[in-house]
């Protein structure tokens, strides 16, 4: 007979761990960011303003020729970047995963030296987009 903690250290066991998810989810198409290493261009940064990255929970890594890639610590969020394509009028949105963990703290570095922006500047800003205030018009209905 087992006893409650055998059981209950066996589901532990039983528990995929996150390297285990992660290397999952790296087989399905996603590709895993190191986080110690990357660097976030700068044009990526710019684009992606810090309020958007915290509530996209985002972190934006490289801007070239209209795609912007971000790294998301959780692969539900993918459906968010349709949104992010939408706002920032990039052509596409490509997602790399790391660890959600690590993802806030690569965030605040990643716009250390970048002044804070207040989410009203950010809703000033798209509303003074007329054509993508007309899109997601079009989209609600």
């Amino acid at each position: 007979m087992s006893s409650a903690g055998e059981s209950g250290s066996k589901k532990a066991a039983d528990k995929p761990t996150e390297e285990q998810l992660f290397q999952a989810l790296a087989e399905h198409g996603l590709k895993i960011a190191n986080l110690e290493a990357l660097k976030p261009q700068a044009e990526a940064t710019a684009i992606v303003a810090k309020t958007m990255a915290e509530v996209y929970k985002v972190m934006p890594a490289t801007f070239q020729q209209g795609v912007l890639t971000v790294v998301i610590g959780d692969p539900a969020s993918l459906a968010g970047l349709d949104d992010l394509r939408n706002f920032l009028g990039v052509k596409e949105v490509h997602a790399l995963l790391a660890s959600p963990k690590l993802l806030g703290e690569a965030i605040q570095r990643a716009y250390a030296d970048k002044p804070d922006e207040c989410i009203l500047d950010i809703i000033q800003e798209l509303e003074s987009d007329k054509p993508l205030i007309k899109q997601i018009a079009e989209r609600r209905r």
